[in-house]
């Protein structure tokens, strides 16, 4: 898909989250399937909902550059399973949570504060709610982008 213009492709599979899928069922399932989408896609990033950290060694099996992850998921403990795998961790602001009803500050502090905790791409846990105040996406750039 990156061979043909896309500049990153992020699949995000819901019915894959251990909320719906044992890992062994996970691994059954969802896996080949998505080393398929991975190879097929070059620079990609995949996005499964919810308390991912006991799927975490799959999904970083499966190819993808980096993984997305929800604020559900603890930082240290990503970085800790994922210490010895080539892939980026992106996230884990909570869109439902501070960044959608937070104020600028707690955005930038939480944000700030996913950076100290290893995040490699700092990005919104999920999709942003379009009620998501401009103001809150601006500070989490500015958290980003200064020192």
């Amino acid at each position: 898909l990156v061979k043909e213009g896309a500049d990153i492709v992020a699949p995000a599979d819901p019915t894959a989250s251990p909320s719906v899928l044992s890992p062994r069922m996970f691994e059954k399932f969802s896996k080949n399937p998505l080393k398929n989408v991975a190879s097929a896609a070059g620079k990609s990033i995949l996005h499964i909902c919810g308390n991912a950290t006991p799927i975490l060694n799959h999904m970083a099996d499966c190819g993808f550059s980096a993984l997305s992850i929800e604020e559900k998921v603890d930082l240290s403990t990503a970085k800790s399973i994922l210490k010895d795998k080539r892939v980026a961790i992106v996230g884990n602001i909570p869109s439902a949570g501070v960044l959608l009803t937070g104020t600028e500050e707690e955005v930038f502090r939480a944000s700030k504060q996913a950076i100290a905790s290893g995040v490699d791409i700092l990005a919104p846990s999920c999709g942003i709610a379009p009620r998501t105040p401009t103001k809150n996406l601006k500070a989490m750039v500015r958290a980003a982008l200064s020192p």
